[in-house]
């Protein structure tokens, strides 16, 4: 995903701001705990 983010920046398409790479930074964490969830 953040590569995507990337080549789409180099590309022109987009401009990544540090608030979207923030944004898209906690989309991962939320989707990382989703699929690996804590034994207890």
């Amino acid at each position: 995903m953040k590569a995507a983010l990337d080549i789409a920046e180099r590309w022109g398409w987009i401009r990544a701001t540090a608030e979207l790479r923030t944004l898209v930074e906690r989309l991962l964490a939320m989707l990382w705990r989703m699929t690996h969830p804590r034994h207890r």
